[in-house]
């Protein structure tokens, strides 16, 4: 028997045991919140729009596809645009580090960074300090696309905040900082 919390899954009759019950009556692109939050679905679902993590989900992708059409004609991704980022506030961070900022496995980040150096954007050396570990230090090249991908990225943001005021956009920033927080066992 699969069970939620109350209000966990709005549209039931009772928000709990699916086991059962029958959908409460609403409308075919609206499922109904208890806290009178109108959460359309974005991908069509009536049941998934009840989630948070749907919308989260939706609009990471939407942002993300429109980042990559920004530094499409650099031909950058929005992953190395971060990994440019963090080797240039951070000289010398490791890989591992770096894969953790950026939310890569290893799988991931070294045929990436192997790619960016062979482009001439990062150097990697062993550390002095720990054989084991590789530093990754961005060169004058990764800086000088760096610099034309900062602009790209700002008008980026502004675009997609340009309808929220100043406290809209810090309230959301707190939002997403409790989720990840809550998601994080913190």
């Amino acid at each position: 028997m699969l069970t939620f919390g109350p209000g966990i899954l709005p549209g039931y009759a009772d928000g709990g045991s699916m086991q059962g019950r029958t959908k409460a009556r609403a409308a075919p692109d609206k499922i109904p919140d208890e806290l009178g939050v109108d959460r359309s679905a974005p991908d069509g679902s009536p049941f998934l729009s009840g989630f948070l993590g749907t919308h989260l989900r939706a609009t990471h992708t939407v942002a993300l596809a429109s980042l990559e059409r920004a530094f499409a004609p650099l031909r950058m991704s929005p992953t190395r645009y971060s990994i440019l980022v963090h080797a240039n506030e951070r000289p010398g961070i490791t890989q591992t580090r770096l894969a953790e900022l950026v939310g890569a496995d290893r799988t991931t980040i070294v045929p990436m960074l192997r790619g960016m150096e062979r482009l001439g954007y990062v150097r990697r050396k062993r550390a002095r300090q720990d054989r084991r570990a590789t530093e990754v230090r961005i060169t004058p090249r990764g800086r000088a696309i760096l610099r034309k991908l900062i602009p790209l990225a700002v008008e980026h943001e502004r675009r997609m905040v340009r309808d929220m005021q100043a406290t809209e956009q810090q309230a959301l920033l707190r939002a997403l900082e409790k989720l990840r927080g809550n998601l994080a066992g913190r």
